[in-house]
């Protein structure tokens, strides 16, 4: 608060005039600190009402002298990001702005504990998002499982994107799933919120509730949950969810899985409905056996 008080207001010859004139004691006019903090209030009060309803939540709590923890403000952006799917936006500065804290800078980071983190829903969000995207940019790495990384792609693509509702819930999901990066501050987050605001206002655009029409190739399907299990059901993911090193503790059901996956050989020719059936099996089997191992790790070390 001190360092509030140091800072001196200039006015305007214009402020000055309309200061004087609401805070005249003479005509009943307003106290000028309550004028001045109603002010600052109403400037980072948002218009829209589900908006608004998230900042004057976290001013409420301010007020009441409440902790309010970084995950709880990524809980809030996540929420903000799913309001805007009744709200669509056609400027994305705002939201490039929000996956700044969500998005790892020093290069990619595989995401091996992808399936401790989501849920069933959350999954489905987040493989039907790998469609769009693979459908606008061909150079998609479909079957990915990092988070904020996907959002570049749908940004670079966002004149595209930004009617469909279904953008934003599969935005708003990768927020929920992801780390933090870079620092979140209350203040930051209040600052996000109305910047996501102002771009509503400006927007003009019409919500499109129906899904974004994708076109997967047989091939493209296949090689991408191909990819998914070469890259996360394997060595390194075993070791990052066990911390089994050195493989000596690898149960052998896991062993028979890799086995299994490398009987699969490669394919000479077209894909077809066959060789997808077998490979989404392989992933699910994989997936199964990955979460429980995971739990299994995860009781041994609470043990420990």
């Amino acid at each position: 608060m001190a360092k509030v008080e140091r800072k001196i207001f200039q006015p305007t010859i214009l402020t000055a005039m309309l200061i004087e004139g609401a805070c005249d004691k003479d005509k009943g006019g307003a106290n000028i600190s309550d004028f001045t903090n109603r002010a600052i209030i109403e400037y980072y009060t948002p218009y829209t009402s589900p908006l608004r309803k998230e900042t004057e939540f976290i001013f409420h709590r301010l007020i009441n002298e409440e902790d309010i923890l970084e995950d709880e403000l990524k809980a809030t952006l996540a929420r903000c990001v799913d309001i805007l799917k009744d709200y669509p936006i056609s400027d994305v500065k705002p939201l490039e702005q929000i996956f700044i804290h969500f998005t790892y800078k020093r290069g990619r980071r595989l995401r091996y504990d992808y399936i401790q983190i989501v849920d069933e829903q959350q999954d489905r969000i987040l493989h039907r998002f790998n469609d769009v995207l693979k459908t606008v940019d061909e150079d998609f790495t479909y079957g990915s499982r990092e988070f904020g990384e996907r959002s570049r792609y749908a940004f670079k693509h966002w004149s595209e994107l930004c009617r469909y509702s279904e953008i934003y819930t599969a935005l708003a999901t990768i927020i929920e799933c992801e780390d933090i990066y870079y620092p979140l501050s209350i203040f930051r987050t209040i600052d996000l919120i109305k910047w996501l605001d102002n771009a509503v206002r400006d927007s003009s655009l019409e919500t499109v509730k129906t899904p974004f029409e994708t076109n997967i190739s047989l091939s493209d399907r296949y090689y991408g949950i191909s990819y998914e299990v070469s890259v996360y059901h394997t060595d390194n993911g075993y070791e990052y969810l066990s911390g089994d090193i050195s493989f000596d503790h690898m149960p052998n059901k896991i062993r028979e899985y890799y086995q299994k996956y490398m009987n699969i050989g490669t394919i000479h020719g077209e894909v077809t409905e066959k060789d997808l059936n077998d490979i989404i099996a392989i992933e699910k089997e994989g997936r199964l056996l990955f979460r429980r191992l995971n739990k299994n790790h995860k009781s041994q070390m609470e043990v420990k």
